[in-house]
């Protein structure tokens, strides 16, 4: 009955346990929120959060005035398409796709109301993203770069995916023109796949 009893105790030692601000990654990964570490989370993990999160809340219409879904796997996806189409280095085609990183563990927060967001919320968020960043060897040496492809990516999305905005006028993409290509949504599966296919493409160029 001893053995019994102690074999019991290393067993429960040895439980993964959610304790405290935590979440289930899929692949069997918890990540704190309090405590960042991204320790044995997988880029499946990674690409299935992007991908089961919309961009602008879901508020996304097609040129036909159909409802659509628009998610930030896609995104990331499309944005390193254009870095790579455009020349620029592996590193920062790679840099690109992994821009989102807060995003995995935080979702997509709406753009225009991050500033009401107080401070120590603001430090959670980053310190999420550069714990997932150092697992995943994303470096921000591009960091202007990719912020310029964001902000295409943006007034793309809002030709494309946001007829009902009219003639209104964003700021935030004031100076920016759309791409030329036109952004016909995934589906999450689609867009998990594309995006770990171009994880270990890009990545694999970056790192040798």
């Amino acid at each position: 009955m001893a053995d019994a009893d102690s074999n019991a105790v290393a067993a429960e030692q040895h439980v993964k346990r959610i304790v405290g601000p935590t979440i289930l990654m899929g692949d069997g990964a918890y990540f704190d929120f309090e405590q960042p570490d991204a320790t044995g989370m997988t880029i499946e993990d990674y690409a299935w959060s992007l991908a089961g999160s919309n961009r602008f809340r879901g508020q996304n219409r097609l040129p036909s005035g159909k409802r659509c879904l628009f998610n930030v796997a896609q995104h990331c996806v499309l944005l390193a398409w254009m870095m790579e189409t455009d020349g620029h280095s592996a590193q920062a085609v790679f840099e690109g796709l992994m821009h989102e990183s807060d995003e995995v563990a935080w979702g997509d927060f709406p753009g225009p109301a991050k500033s009401l967001l107080p401070p120590e919320v603001k430090a959670l968020i980053k310190r999420a993203g550069d714990a997932i960043d150092r697992h995943f060897g994303v470096t921000s040496q591009f960091k202007d770069l990719v912020k310029q492809y964001d902000i295409r990516m943006l007034a793309t999305e809002k030709r494309d995916l946001m007829p009902h905005s009219g003639a209104d006028q964003w700021s935030w993409t004031r100076g920016y023109e759309p791409f030329r290509f036109r952004i016909e949504p995934w589906t999450a599966e689609t867009s998990a796949d594309q995006f770990i296919r171009a994880y270990r493409d890009y990545r694999n160029a970056a790192h040798g």
